[in-house]
């Protein structure tokens, strides 16, 4: 049951990658068909209620990053719901994972705005490298409580 949980879970996160490569824009009705696959993750897996506070901040800069125009909503939405059934063990790694394919991300994104290639106005799809660190990490969070991961 869990690996038909993650399976559509990484299913969930390459549609949502998808639409945000090509529209910028992620519909909320996928998102909430992640947290509904998250939900049954996060009650087939161990509970994590310190993780809750973990979210509540990442959703608050989330909003605040939304409004200057440099996270669009839906990043802080799915990074807050990835927290939510991580491991705390994991989270700094995730934080991690995310920082490297961020960095990674702009920087191709940069080099095609020099070759005039890429759109500012459209800005950078953030959700496939949140998107991949997060399924790392849920699929460590995973292989840990089957004691898979020392």
């Amino acid at each position: 049951m869990k690996m038909l949980v993650l399976c559509l879970a990484f299913f969930f996160l390459i549609l949502v990658s998808i639409q945000d490569i090509k529209n910028r824009k992620v519909s909320n009705l996928r998102l909430f068909s992640l947290l509904l696959i998250f939900s049954l993750f996060f009650l087939l897996e161990k509970r994590y209620p310190q993780n809750i506070l973990f979210a509540g901040i990442i959703l608050f800069l989330g909003v605040i990053l939304s409004n200057l125009h440099l996270l669009g909503g839906a990043d802080s939405k799915l990074i807050a719901m990835l927290i939510l059934v991580i491991a705390p063990h994991y989270v700094e790694l995730f934080v991690f994972f995310l920082a490297c394919l961020v960095l990674v991300t702009c920087s191709i994104y940069s080099v095609g705005f020099w070759l005039g290639k890429a759109q500012r106005s459209r800005g950078i799809p953030l959700i496939p490298a949140i998107s991949l660190a997060g399924w790392m990490c849920l699929w460590l969070t995973s292989m840990d409580a089957h004691g898979l991961v020392s």
